[in-house]
């Protein structure tokens, strides 16, 4: 299925420019043509990740000058278009993610962990006895749940953007880590239903 533009299409309206020459008159037209064929390209991008396809990405710029060119075009459209809100020139890519299913399946992190505690008596006799997910210290439970807020916010960004996340500090890292292993080896912490579940 081949997808089309569904955004509406300006054409130049350059006439009302006085005094310029044709090498202004064609920078203008370039700056112009730029902003339209970026944002028809990410239109299209925007419907297919309303489908729910993420293998696509926005427009990257080829280089600086194609950049300020898009944002001189967009510019243009503002100030030519005085009838219309500015905001309907606001970058597509600026828009929010549409809340559609993934292709891809997100991380859960509702197992539990049994703990074993050995219980010594004054007879040398040792007790045995296994205790339930609910038993986990609340300090435990809230570093699993940081821990595996981080790892979904990490996560879901590096699925959507072409660059890997920055971390901000080496304790989110970590943190990032200690859920990524926790996950790898289901040895989690059961969290509440609305942190890192399917």
């Amino acid at each position: 299925m081949v997808l089309t533009p569904q955004r509406t299409q300006y054409p130049p309206q350059l006439s009302n420019i006085k005094f310029r020459t044709p090498i202004q008159t064609a920078t203008l037209s370039r700056q112009w043509e730029t902003f339209e064929r970026v944002e028809n390209y990410n239109d299209i991008v925007y419907q297919q990740l309303q489908q729910g396809n993420r293998g696509t990405l926005y427009y990257q710029f080829v280089n600086e000058t194609e950049r300020k060119d898009y944002n001189a075009g967009q510019t243009l459209h503002v100030n030519f278009y005085t009838t219309l809100p500015a905001s309907t020139f606001a970058s597509i890519s600026n828009r929010p993610m549409p809340n559609v299913p993934v292709f891809i399946k997100a991380p859960t992190c509702q197992t539990s962990m049994p703990v074993i505690v050995q219980l010594t008596s004054s007879s040398n006799t040792v007790y045995t006895q296994t205790t339930n997910k609910s038993a986990a210290k609340a300090s435990e439970t809230t570093t699993a749940m940081a821990d595996c807020a981080i790892y979904t916010t990490v996560s879901t960004y590096n699925s959507t953007h072409v660059y890997q996340y920055n971390f901000v500090s080496a304790a989110e890292k970590q943190a990032y880590q200690r859920a990524a292993d926790a996950i790898a080896t289901k040895n989690v912490l059961s969290v509440p239903d609305y942190v890192c579940r399917d």
